[in-house]
């Protein structure tokens, strides 16, 4: 089995690592011309951003070929997912990717702008994520086809979250929305955990124009010097079960600017 992540605060690697196979990185991999993949089973698990999938991962799925029995995708979110799934199934038949099961699941929502992380962090238990995660894979082991539906009551929203996308997904504005106070070491720890490879640290932190909007930096930040403007707290979020080495790892693309 070979499992694509893409994952900023470790919500998604977490679950890829649960999941198991071999893991692959989007971000290390999403630049690269050729891209050919076999295997028995093929999975894809990412956050859910704005209902929809993160540009990072549309630009991979643009790219990618990918041949397997089963293929499955897991959106992880905080709050609602929109239209998420059907969205990814529409996205993968153009791009003819074979796709059978696509589903969400929810887990702590990192968006500093919406939420307050405290209060996701403390209302965690009441998401029962392990009977989430119990029912999805026993679903993947059970090889089964299902793209899970939109709710009937999220449709006005998932429409007017699709008119925003453009604003809120917009790779320029992350420079502008995150800035970096007098707390800041410049230890680098921002840059090498960017997935965009968009960060450079000199005197001062320096955001370029491929911005995701992922919050990695923010909330990676050693010594919390990192500020989303408009953000509810200073409260920040890794999923305990991965280490900042690993998603440096997942995601740093210094080397590859």
């Amino acid at each position: 089995m070979t499992v694509f992540y893409f994952s900023a605060t470790g919500n998604s690697l977490a679950v890829a690592k649960r999941i198991g196979g071999t893991l692959i990185s989007i971000p290390q991999v999403a630049d690269t011309a050729g891209l050919n993949y076999s295997d028995d089973v093929i999975g894809l698990i990412v956050p859910v951003y704005a209902f929809t999938t993160p540009c990072i991962v549309k630009r991979f799925l643009k790219k990618v070929r990918w041949q397997a029995d089963y293929v499955f995708a897991i959106g992880t979110h905080g709050d609602r997912y929109g239209g998420f799934c059907t969205d990814l199934a529409k996205f993968c038949q153009k791009r003819k990717l074979r796709l059978d099961y696509a589903a969400t699941l929810k887990m702590v929502d990192n968006a500093l702008i919406g939420y307050e992380i405290a209060e996701q962090i403390r209302t965690l238990p009441s998401k029962r994520v392990d009977e989430q995660f119990t029912a999805i894979a026993a679903d993947i082991a059970a090889r089964k086809r299902f793209i899970k539906p939109m709710l009937q009551s999220e449709k006005r929203r998932n429409r007017q979250i699709k008119m925003l996308r453009p604003l809120i997904m917009n790779p320029r504005i992350g420079r502008k929305m995150i800035r970096a106070d007098a707390k800041c070491t410049r230890c680098g720890v921002c840059a090498a955990v960017c997935p965009n490879g968009n960060i450079a640290v000199t005197e001062t932190v320096k955001i370029g124009k491929r911005c995701e909007m992922c919050g990695g930096c923010v909330h990676n930040c050693p010594a919390n010097a990192l500020h989303q403007r408009g953000e509810k707290s200073a409260a920040r979020w890794r999923n305990p079960e991965v280490s900042l080495k690993e998603l440096i790892e997942a995601n740093n693309r210094e080397e590859r600017r």
